[in-house]
């Protein structure tokens, strides 16, 4: 969203407005979407019992560790990064699209 139509000065105000508000509410959607899976597939499936991490029940790195997620978190990133350079960055998505296109994005 931030690299989005550089050139476009009218489209400050609402990426100013529009981007914390994504982060907020898409950060709070995926984290709610995480804990029910890692209590879904960790909890439920005897892989994790609730006093296997110390630092508490949200801790993440604890988690991905008992658990064995970080090839599988190095590979969205990577995933994501190359998908981002090549075809967002690259193919110049970044100047076809609009902020309110790509905040609705996730939900398509």
């Amino acid at each position: 969203m931030i690299i989005y139509s550089p050139n476009d000065k009218r489209q400050l105000g609402a990426k100013a407005f529009l981007i914390p508000f994504f982060c907020v509410h898409y950060g709070i959607f995926t984290a709610v979407h995480g804990v029910f899976v890692i209590f879904m597939f960790g909890m439920l499936g005897g892989f994790i019992k609730p006093g296997d991490f110390t630092s508490g029940p949200f801790d993440i790195f604890g988690i991905m560790g008992k658990l064995q997620l970080w090839w599988s978190v190095l590979a969205l990133v990577i995933s994501h990064a190359v998908s981002f350079a090549v075809n967002y960055v690259g193919n110049g998505e970044y100047k076809k699209s609009n902020v309110v296109y790509l905040m609705l994005q996730p939900m398509v």
